[in-house]
């Protein structure tokens, strides 16, 4: 081919790939305007797609470039009619990638770019039944696996293919004028969606908010750009300067004056010497504090358990709405880094002293039991090195052969009675024990045994998801009222708590448990039966994390926190503490809780919301233009936030061994 032959033919595959790229943006357009992800006006989305498909044409461009590289060496041996068919693979494998990339932004909220691949397929290890490896996999891929997507996966490539094919005959036919058009219409689109966009998506034009649900996103080049910016970031990366490397300051910027009421304080209660024997923690899946406030209450046992006999905590966060990063503060009292990456993937044998560490070194038996599969986000990999004396799951519980049970979980009773059976066991060795039940009910799609599967609408859904906290609250008073008929309630602690929300689009966009910080989705019910306490019915209204409850549970026992511990005691101390939270990418958001103040800071474009939720408890009156100074103060502490944990995380084993020391005393210890 000649150079000119060459130029039609780099341009007709970059058409080729923009229309399929095209295509699969109209399909989740559709998809997001038919209600399945809530309510949105049609009249005023369907003029947005022509601002979401810049990066588009850029993805067009990136792959035609892959195709001329393949070919390159081949050049002067080629025709046009054998160039393609040797490209013609690339263009079925980007059409395959396109299928499973539209299914992936249905189901987990972004393009199948590095970090939904980690999400959502690639995040199966060894399941603690060795024999069932792989299996969830399988078994979540097979879900979509039908004749329709067989269908997609065959023609998909084949439409990009054809149209190069067709452009190539008929780009030479036409006139110049033409051409430019299509040339000046194709970088139109580009300034838009690489330039405008990202400065008016959170933002107003006459009045109006600008939404564009995602769809300005290109599958191919988030694809690419997930893997290099990492790369990106590793070259550039420059090195901040931290006074305190090891200990991140949470104090409270608002927040001064006398100290808030603390029904847990052991010296005031005089409760020193009194202390419970077992440790109970129960993690709910997917339950947020709002919907705790619903009439009819879809958790009356829970609610009647907090109000005769626990203490409940109304400002109490999780620290990432998704299970491992969010358990991950609960079992080290951490902070979590502020990219998606978990644990698990980061620095899974990280030495800091989790709560099942300390008590197993100090006599106590410590079992896991998951009605979920440990195998996802690789949490295997993590838990191993937390030493649990016993750990079970969906794939190695007993008695779940016959057991009712989906991809994600098996039913809770045959987790309960696997449990409960342990701890009787531990009863009668008269051992301390510390048990940890992770439950599985909760998650999406919201089925239980008896349960139907829900139509994928919102409202059905959210009825579902309901009718599931109600079987949770059953599940609660199982084991709860089980441990009291067998008196071991009276010598333990009892702790429920959620990993995390679930939202119903409360907020745009703001569905499942992805990237969004609202209260709905980060918000979630603490519970404490503490019967070395006289307190009963208590409510604690100070602001409280994730990072709290185990140095608590532990004071609660008698036992010191180690010093990696970066969370409060609550037994000991009532100083206010901020908390701060973050989502998942892409677009994610990050945000901080200080007294009854929320800021909410959109990682892609810097947008700032603030709230005051005592009088706007269900954030919809930003008033950040309104407190600007602030607003800045919880924003420094965000960004010091980002780069303390982040450090920190990826070089623990160093900080811990040259900067280790209390974060509440200041005092070093020796046994590091």
């Amino acid at each position: 081919m000649n150079n000119n032959r060459w130029k039609i033919f780099f341009l007709a595959n970059s058409l080729g790939a923009f229309i399929l790229l095209f295509i699969v943006k109209l399909f989740l357009f559709l998809h997001t305007t038919s209600g399945a992800e809530g309510k949105i006006e049609i009249f005023k989305t369907w003029t947005k797609i022509s601002l979401c498909l810049g990066w588009d044409v850029v993805g067009g461009f990136f792959l035609a470039a892959i195709i001329y590289l393949f070919i390159f060496p081949f050049r002067q041996f080629l025709t046009s009619t054998r160039a393609l068919l040797i490209a013609l693979p690339i263009h079925l494998s980007h059409g395959v990638y396109l299928v499973f990339s539209f299914f992936t932004n249905r189901t987990l909220g972004g393009p199948l770019d590095k970090t939904t691949i980690d999400l959502g397929f690639l995040n199966y290890e060894e399941s603690v039944a060795t024999s069932e490896t792989g299996k969830g996999i399988w078994s979540s891929v097979g879900h979509y696996l039908t004749f329709e997507v067989f269908l997609l996966l065959a023609g998909s490539g084949l439409v990009s293919f054809i149209v190069t094919l067709l452009l190539i005959r008929w780009w030479p036919k036409i006139t110049k004028i033409t051409r430019y058009c299509i040339y000046a219409m194709l970088a139109l689109l580009v300034i838009i969606s690489v330039i405008v966009i990202p400065n008016i998506r959170n933002g107003e034009i006459f009045g109006v908010r600008i939404h564009t649900y995602g769809l300005e996103r290109s599958h191919f080049v988030y694809l690419a750009g997930s893997y290099l910016k990492p790369l990106y970031q590793d070259l550039f990366k420059k090195q901040k300067n931290l006074a305190d490397p090891f200990c991140l300051d949470m104090s409270s910027v608002v927040e001064s004056g006398s100290l808030p009421h603390n029904p847990l304080l052991l010296e005031q209660n005089n409760q020193q010497n009194s202390s419970p024997k077992n440790l109970v923690v129960i993690i709910l899946e997917s339950v947020a504090t709002v919907y705790l406030k619903h009439n009819p209450n879809p958790m009356p046992y829970l609610q009647k358990l907090a109000r005769e006999e626990g203490v409940f905590f109304r400002a109490h966060y999780t620290t990432w709405p998704q299970t491992l990063k969010a358990l991950f503060s609960f079992y080290c009292s951490e902070n979590i880094q502020p990219h998606y990456l978990p644990i698990s993937y980061s620095n899974p044998a990280i030495p800091c002293q989790s709560i099942m560490e300390v008590l197993r070194k100090a006599g106590w038996q410590t079992a896991l039991f998951a009605s979920d599969d440990l195998g996802y986000e690789r949490k295997i990999r993590f838990l191993k090195n937390r030493k649990f004396h016993l750990m079970y799951d969906m794939h190695s519980m007993p008695n779940r052969e016959n057991a009712w049970s989906i991809s994600w979980g098996i039913d809770e009773q045959v987790t309960i009675k696997t449990m409960l059976h342990w701890t009787r066991q531990m009863q009668r060795k008269k051992a301390p024990f510390f048990a940890v039940y992770k439950m599985a009910t909760g998650h999406h799609p919201y089925i239980f045994p008896g349960a139907q599967k829900p139509k994928p609408t919102l409202e059905e859904e959210h009825q579902a998801y309901l009718r599931s906290l109600t079987y949770i609250d059953l599940r609660v008073k199982e084991v709860v009222e089980n441990l009291r008929q067998t008196d071991l309630l009276a010598n333990t602690v009892v702790a429920i708590f959620a990993d995390h929300g679930e939202a119903f689009n409360q907020h745009p966009e703001a569905r499942s448990h992805g990237p969004h910080v609202y209260d709905e989705i980060v918000n979630v019910p603490l519970v404490l039966l503490t019967p070395n306490l006289p307190a009963k019915g208590a409510v604690v209204d100070f602001v409280t994390s994730h990072l709290d409850i185990a140095p608590t549970l532990l004071g609660l026992l008698g036992r010191d926190p180690p010093i990696t511990m970066k969370g409060r005691d609550l037994t000991r101390n009532s100083q206010p503490n901020l908390a701060i939270f973050s989502g998942r990418p892409p677009n994610a958001h990050y945000g901080i809780r200080d007294g009854h103040w929320k800021l909410i800071e959109a990682e892609e474009t810097g947008y700032i919301q603030l709230f005051d939720l005592h009088t706007d408890p269900g954030e919809k009156n930003n008033l950040a233009q309104q407190h600007p100074e602030l607003a800045s103060k919880l924003q420094k502490r965000l960004g010091l936030w980002k780069i303390h944990s982040a450090n920190l995380i990826e070089n623990y084993a160093q900080i811990l061994r040259l900067e280790g020391h209390n974060c509440q005393t200041g005092i070093k210890s020796d046994q590091l």
